[in-house]
C-alpha cells in the first residue's frame, strides 16, 4: 500500500495529521466521508472500502519532544469500535515503541563513533610507529656498539 499510496504529509486526518501534530487521532466508527478524506487515490480509496474498517486510531512515536513517525491500529469487525481506554493503551505502547527506536538509533550513533575511534588510533599508532622504528634501529645499533666495544673505550 505504501508503493502505490505513499503517505502524503500534508495530508488532513491519519497518520499525516498525527505525524504533523504530533497528537493522537481516534475515530471510534468509521463513515465514508473519513475514508474519503483519508484516502489519498481513488486506488486507495478502493483498497481502505475493501478492507471493511470499522474503527481507527493513529498516536505519534514521540521521543524526546521529536515526532519519530506514528502507530496506527484499525479495526475490521463489526462489533469491534475503540474509545478512550484502548486509546490510552495505544499511546502508552507508542511512547514505549519509540524509546525503543530512539535507544536504537543512540546505540548505532555509538557503534559508528567506537569504529570512528578505533580507526583513528590505528591510524594514529601507525603514524607514530613509522617515525619510532628508525629510531628503535639506531638504538638497537648503538646498543650493539657499545657490547662490543673493548672495556675502557
Amino acid at each position: 500500500m505504501r508503493a502505490r499510496s505513499p503517505l502524503d504529509l500534508g495530508g488532513p486526518v491519519g497518520p499525516a495529521r498525527v505525524v504533523r501534530t504530533g497528537k493522537p487521532e481516534l475515530v471510534r466508527e468509521i463513515d465514508a466521508t473519513h475514508l474519503e478524506r483519508g484516502a489519498r487515490s481513488a486506488e486507495h480509496l478502493e483498497l481502505l472500502r475493501s478492507l471493511g474498517l470499522t474503527s481507527y486510531m493513529s498516536c505519534p512515536l514521540r521521543a524526546h519532544g521529536r515526532v519519530l513517525g506514528a502507530i496506527t491500529l484499525v479495526a475490521s469487525r463489526p462489533e469491534r469500535h475503540f474509545d478512550d481506554s484502548d486509546l490510552a493503551l495505544a499511546e502508552e505502547m507508542a511512547n514505549r515503541c519509540a524509546l525503543a527506536i530512539e535507544n536504537a538509533r543512540l546505540y548505532a550513533d555509538l557503534q559508528a563513533s567506537v569504529r570512528k575511534r578505533d580507526e583513528f588510533l590505528s591510524i594514529a599508532a601507525h603514524e607514530l610507529n613509522t617515525p619510532l622504528t628508525p629510531l628503535r634501529l639506531q638504538l638497537g645499533s648503538l646498543a650493539r656498539l657499545c657490547r662490543e666495544a673493548p672495556e675502557g673505550s
